[in-house]
């Protein structure tokens, strides 16, 4: 094409660009000719341009944009100018990952807020009954004041938890985490704190407040189910994956989690095999990874003999890939 044409796309290019947080390229005969900053550095296009069949097509759910990297759901507005009586192809892409990941956890939230309100109920219910027979009797003959005072601890820990827990998507302060500067506060925080050994060369991005509660809650673990001699102890180590991601390994020397029981000790009120905790713990965990884009994983750990928990964050934050 002409230097002339090329220069009154890039005119209208402008116009659209500035103005729209999408992507948004132009193509003649296939071949992309202009795109706006986002695309260019969604492509890392350096040199000549692609064809567009490269990185747009459309399959049986929509269209797709895609990388090397990821690929990604987008809406398509399509129009055709002339520029000096050639047709050019105007694009415009929106990402709907963001907006079908919503969607989904909606629906994942609905199902698990039925199941979860049951569960609230049957286990508070257990409890607080309890200490109302026993307080029913007060006057009539003596009570075991260490079995009141027991019952009414759960049911305050179970509420704790719950407020906990609900309250961890309300923290919207996500930046470079260092996992070394949480862990003293937690020591504070904690009486009994186990030995520890931290080798964390590595940041992810997340949020300081949800990972210092994600880390509480697996200290929290690893002192409540340590039943072995000596003390209890614990490893953080991080590493860096070539996929923009960091895992952090999180290991202690208890009793570790036999592997049957790995995904529903992830869930809301599951206690394992000799357990006397409210099944909370390793729920919040898993709710604190999910909300930082992380995965979980369980395992045992090849050093220290019990547990072994590989949890995945983005090293970036994923709007800058």
């Amino acid at each position: 094409m002409k230097a002339l044409k090329i220069s009154k796309i890039k005119k209208i290019l402008k116009e659209f660009s500035e103005m729209t947080p999408d992507y948004l390229f132009a193509a003649s005969h296939g071949q992309l000719v202009l795109a706006n900053s986002r695309l260019e550095k969604f492509l890392s296009i350096e040199g000549e341009m692609p064809k567009v069949k490269d990185f747009l097509s459309k399959g049986d759910e929509g269209y797709i944009l895609k990388n090397n990297r990821k690929s990604l759901p987008v809406e398509v507005k399509h129009r055709v100018i002339e520029v000096e009586e050639e047709k050019v192809s105007l694009y415009i892409c929106r990402d709907l990952s963001r907006v079908q990941k919503l969607q989904k956890t909606m629906e994942q939230r609905c199902n698990e807020y039925e199941v979860f309100s049951y569960r609230v109920a049957h286990d508070l219910k257990g409890p607080l009954s309890a200490a109302k027979q026993y307080l029913s009797v007060v006057n009539k003959e003596e009570v075991d004041s260490e079995m009141v005072m027991e019952t009414l601890d759960k049911s305050i820990g179970i509420i704790q938890s719950l407020y906990v827990l609900s309250g961890l998507s309300q923290h919207t302060d996500f930046q470079e985490v260092d996992l070394g500067s949480i862990i003293p506060s937690l020591e504070d925080m904690m009486p009994d704190f186990p030995e520890y050994t931290l080798s964390c060369k590595h940041t992810f991005f997340g949020s300081p407040t949800i990972s210092l509660t994600m880390l509480q809650n697996l200290f929290k673990n690893s002192l409540d189910h340590f039943k072995g001699k000596g003390s209890p102890e614990v490893k953080i180590t991080t590493i860096e994956e070539e996929n923009d991601r960091v895992i952090i390994k999180f290991e202690d020397n208890g009793p570790g989690i036999p592997e049957e029981e790995r995904a529903a000790i992830q869930e809301a009120f599951y206690r394992g095999k000799d357990s006397d905790g409210l099944g909370l713990g390793m729920n919040i965990v898993k709710k604190a990874v999910e909300l930082q884009e992380g995965k979980m994983v369980i395992s045992d750990s090849q050093d220290l003999g019990g547990v072994c928990i590989e949890m995945s964050f983005p090293a970036k934050n994923p709007e800058d890939f």
